[in-house]
């Protein structure tokens, strides 16, 4: 996957948990292709503070 395609498929989510205030992380390949160290990556890591009652609104 390459970076543009990496933003496209993370972008959404990251709107929708910043939508409702619910904190999250990006991490793996594409966090440290982030901070300048590339890795060849076909996913996107999240971690988020996710709880029943958010469900719905995603």
């Amino acid at each position: 996957m390459k970076n543009p395609d990496i933003l496209a498929a993370t972008e959404p989510v990251a709107k929708a948990f910043e939508k409702l205030d619910i904190l999250y992380y990006i991490g793996g390949s594409a966090a440290s292709s982030a901070y300048g160290i590339p890795r060849s990556t076909m996913d996107v890591d999240m971690v988020s503070d996710l709880k029943p009652a958010y469900v719905r609104s995603l």
